[in-house]
C-alpha cells in the first residue's frame, strides 16, 4: 500500500519560532512516500509554505542603526551618516555602534543595520534575533562601501541562528572553520558577499529556505557546504581556487543555478558534488543543477554520489588543461549510504581533452541504466579512445571510443539506452579561455548547440487556464518564496512565469492563462526555434557569475564586463562580432576579418585589392560578397546560371516576392546576389 503524501502547497504563515521551524523541517525531510513515475523514486512530503518574498518588501525601513569601526565610542541618537569620517558623531540623530555584535544586541526584531567600510576583527558574531515575514532583519554594507571582517583564529566569523535574516555586501576573510554559518533556522539570505581563506565559505546545516546569491567565494576547502537542508537556492555565485567541492548532501528540493565554478589549482577534487546525507535515511530528491559553467576539475567536474533523482541539465562542463582528469567530467558512483538511480542528465555541453566525458563506476552496476541521459553535446579535442565508461559487472567497466558513441545507434546507445538524441560535435563557443568571462562560453550563431537541445517535459492533457498538468514537474521551481518562479515556454505560447509547483500531482500553476494541447513541449524560456545545449542560451541575458567581487576571479581578463580595462580599446559587453567592438575588446577595423555591418560592406581579413573586397572594405565591381567572418567573395561571372533562382531575383532592396521567402538567405528583405552566392555555396 502506498502511503498518501502531504500536499505541497503555498500559503501564508505566521510561525516565526526558529526551534519549531527546524523541528518541522526535520520531520518533513524524514517523511517519504512512493512515487510510481520517473524511475520509481521517492519524493519527500514537505509542506512547503511560502512567506513574503523579501525582494518585494518596502525598501523604506523605519528602524535603521549603523556600525562604524572609525568611531571613538558608541553614538546613540547623535550619529550623522552623511558627515565625513571623523565628524559623524555628535551631529545627527541616528544610533551607531563600533561593532556588529553591539548593534545586534540593540536591534529588536526586523530592521536594518548598515555597516560602514573598514576592517572589523570581532568574532564570532552571532545573530540570535531575526525579523518576521513582513520585516526582515537586514545586515548590510553601507552603500558604496565594503566592510571587511578579518577573523584569523576564529572558528566561525558570523553565525545566523535566527529566521528572516539577510546578510548583504560583507567581506569575510580568514575564519578557521566557517565564514558564514546558517544553522537550525529558516528564511535566510546571504547575498553580494565576498568570502575567502577558510575551511567553508558558507555552511548551511539543518536549515530550510536559504538563498546564497551573487557571492564570490575562493581559497576555501568547501565554498558552500549544505547538509540536511531543503528549499535551498545557490545562484549567480563565483566559486574558484578551492580544494573540495560545493557539496550538497541530504539536500531536497533545492537549486544550484547560474553559478561559475573554476577549480584550476593543483590537486583540487572537483567543483561540484551531489551526495546523499545521513539524516534522511532516504534520497536526495528534487535537486536541480542547471545553467552552471563548471570548469577545470582535477578528478571530476560533477560527481553524483548516490544522489538519487538529481536533475543535471543545461550546464556547460569544460576543461582546458592538456592533462588527464582521473574520473571524467561527470563521474557517478555509489557511496556507503546507498543506491544512485533516477538521475536526469540532459541538454548539457561536455568538452575536454583527455579521459571520459561520462564515467559510471562499476559499483553502480545495479543501478547504472536507471538514469536518463540524452540530448547532450559531447566534444573532445583528443581522440584517446576513452569517451564513456560504463559498468559491465560489479567490478568491471567497458570503455567506449568515438566510433562507439555515435547517435542514434552506436554501441553506447544500444547497451545503455542513453544519448539517442545527443550530438558529437565542436560546440563552437565564442572565445572561451580559462579565466575569460562567462559570455565567452556563449554559442556562436553557427554552433550545433543552437536550437538543438531537448524540451524538458510535456503536457499530459489539453486545456485552458493557469493549472498545467505535466509529465515531470521536478524540472521547475516557483522560487520557494525566495525568488521569482521559473519563466517557461509551453507549446507555441509566449513565455509565462510559474506561480506554484505541485510535485505530488505534477502540475504547474502559471501567472497568466494560456491554452495548450496534450503533448505540448515545456521548457525553460529560450530564444530561437528551440532550447540550446549548455549553460548559455544564444541572445539571452547572461547572469552567470554576476557576483559581487567577481573581478577577482577574472583579474587581467575582464573583456566583456562593459568597462574599458587595461589593454582594451573598447568593451560593449556583448558577443556580437559585427558591431564596433570585437569580442576581443578591440575596435572593429577594415581588414580584421569581421564585418562591421554599419560601416563595411565586406571584410575578408586582408588589405588586398582585386579579390572582391577592397582595401576600404567595399565590394569591388563584378564581384559578390556575403557577410561571414571573414567575408567570402566570388566573381559574378563565375556563378552558375540563375536557373530556378532567377524567378525570385529582385536585387538589393527589391523586396521578396510571394513564395520566394526561402531564397532570402540573408534575411534582409530582398533576394539579391549575396543570397544567390549563399545558395551556390550552401551557406544558409
Amino acid at each position: 500500500m502506498k502511503s498518501k503524501p502531504g500536499k505541497m502547497t503555498h500559503g501564508p504563515a505566521r510561525n516565526t519560532r526558529p526551534v519549531l521551524t527546524v523541528l518541522i523541517a526535520i520531520a518533513a525531510i524524514l517523511t517519504h512516500f512512493p512515487q510510481t513515475t520517473h524511475a520509481d523514486k521517492y519524493v519527500p512530503a514537505i509542506n512547503h509554505i511560502t512567506r513574503t518574498n523579501p525582494t518585494t518588501l518596502n525598501p523604506e525601513v523605519v528602524n535603521t542603526i549603523y556600525v562604524d569601526a572609525d568611531l571613538p565610542r558608541t553614538c546613540l541618537g547623535i550619529y550623522d551618516p552623511s558627515e565625513p569620517q571623523g565628524q559623524r558623531c555628535d551631529k545627527g540623530a541616528a544610533d551607531a555602534y563600533t561593532t556588529l555584535s553591539e548593534a545586534l544586541d540593540a536591534m529588536n526584531g526586523g530592521g536594518r543595520i548598515l555597516i560602514r567600510g573598514g576592517s572589523y576583527t570581532e568574532g564570532p558574531v552571532v545573530v540570535t534575533k531575526g525579523g518576521d515575514p513582513e520585516n526582515w532583519l537586514t545586515i548590510s554594507s553601507f552603500p558604496g562601501e565594503l566592510p571587511i571582517f578579518q577573523t584569523p583564529g576564529i572558528a566561525t566569523a558570523i553565525k545566523v541562528n535566527a529566521p528572516y535574516v539577510i546578510v548583504d555586501g560583507l567581506e569575510v576573510s580568514g575564519a578557521v572553520k566557517k565564514g558564514i554559518r546558517v544553522g537550525f533556522t529558516s528564511w535566510v539570505i546571504v547575498r553580494n558577499c565576498i568570502i575567502h581563506d577558510g575551511e567553508e565559505g558558507v555552511s548551511i546545516r539543518m536549515a530550510d529556505h536559504v538563498l546564497v546569491d551573487a557571492c564570490t567565494i575562493y581559497n576555501t576547502a568547501h565554498p558552500i557546504f549544505p547538509d540536511t537542508t531543503s528549499f535551498i537556492i545557490l545562484r549567480r555565485n563565483v566559486f574558484y581556487d578551492s580544494v573540495f567541492s560545493v557539496d550538497p548532501g541530504g539536500t531536497t528540493f533545492s537549486v544550484i543555478e547560474d553559478n561559475y565554478f573554476r577549480f584550476d589549482q593543483d590537486n583540487n577534487i572537483g567543483p561540484l558534488k551531489a551526495r546523499r546525507g545521513n539524516l534522511t535515511g532516504g534520497d536526495d530528491y528534487g535537486l536541480i543543477i542547471r545553467r552552471n559553467l563548471i570548469l577545470e576539475g582535477d578528478k571530476f567536474n560533477v560527481l553524483l554520489a548516490s544522489a538519487n533523482g538529481a536533475l543535471l541539465y543545461h550546464n556547460t562542463l569544460y576543461n582546458f588543461a592538456d592533462v588527464p582528469h582521473s574520473r571524467g567530467l561527470l563521474y557517478m558512483q555509489q557511496d556507503a549510504i546507498g543506491e544512485n538511480a533516477g538521475n536526469i542528465i540532459k541538454n548539457n555541453i561536455f568538452r575536454q581533452t583527455h579521459n571520459s566525458l561520462i564515467n559510471v563506476n562499476p559499483d553502480m552496476f545495479k543501478w547504472a541504466v536507471q538514469q536518463e541521459i540524452d540530448y547532450n553535446l559531447y566534444h573532445k579535442t583528443l581522440d584517446d579512445g576513452d569517451y564513456m565508461g560504463f559498468p559491465s559487472g560489479p567490478t568491471q567497466q567497458i570503455t567506449y571510443g568515438l566510433a562507439e558513441i555515435q547517435p542514434p545507434d552506436g554501441k553506447w546507445q544500444r547497451n545503455t539506452g542513453f544519448d539517442v538524441n545527443s550530438i558529437i560535435a565542436d560546440p563552437q563557443l565564442v572565445n572561451p579561455a580559462l579565466t575569460s568571462l562567462p559570455l565567452t562560453f556563449s554559442p556562436q550563431n553557427t554552433s550545433p548547440a543552437v536550437d538543438q537541445a531537448g524540451h524538458l517535459t510535456t503536457t499530459t492533457d489539453a486545456g485552458t487556464g493557469t493549472l498545467l498538468p505535466v509529465d515531470n514537474a521536478l524540472y521547475f521551481i516557483d522560487g520557494y518564496g525566495l525568488v521569482e518562479g521559473d519563466w517557461i515556454r509551453v507549446g507555441t505560447n509566449p513565455a509565462v512565469r510559474i506561480a506554484a509547483v505541485n510535485y505530488k500531482r505534477n502540475t504547474l500553476t502559471v501567472e497568466q492563462a494560456i491554452t495548450w494541447n496534450t503533448g505540448d513541449n515545456v521548457s525553460l524560456d529560450y530564444t530561437g526555434s528551440g532550447p540550446d545545449h549548455g549553460a548559455i542560451e544564444l541572445n539571452h541575458p547572461i547572469v552567470i557569475g554576476q557576483a559581487h567581487g567577481y573581478e577577482r576571479a577574472f583579474a587581467g581578463n575582464l573583456c566583456g564586463n562593459g568597462q574599458i580595462d587595461d589593454s582594451e580599446t573598447c568593451d560593449d559587453a556583448n558577443i556580437n562580432n559585427n558591431d564596433a567592438c570585437l569580442n576581443t575588446c578591440r575596435l572593429n577595423t577594415c581588414g580584421d576579418g569581421s564585418v562591421y555591418v554599419d560601416a563595411e560592406a565586406c571584410d575578408d581579413g586582408n588589405s588586398d585589392c582585386g579579390d572582391g573586397c577592397s582595401t576600404e572594405c567595399e565590394v569591388e565591381p563584378d564581384w559578390v560578397c556575403f557577410n561571414l567572418n571573414p567575408s567570402t567573395c566570388a566573381p559574378v561571372q563565375s556563378l552558375p546560371d540563375f536557373g530556378s533562382f532567377q524567378s525570385c531575383f529582385t536585387g538589393t532592396d527589391g523586396g521578396v516576392l510571394p513564395g520566394c521567402e526561402g531564397f532570402d538567405f540573408e534575411e534582409d528583405g530582398d533576394v539579391d546576389l549575396p543570397d544567390y552566392a549563399r545558395s551556390i555555396f550552401g551557406i544558409k
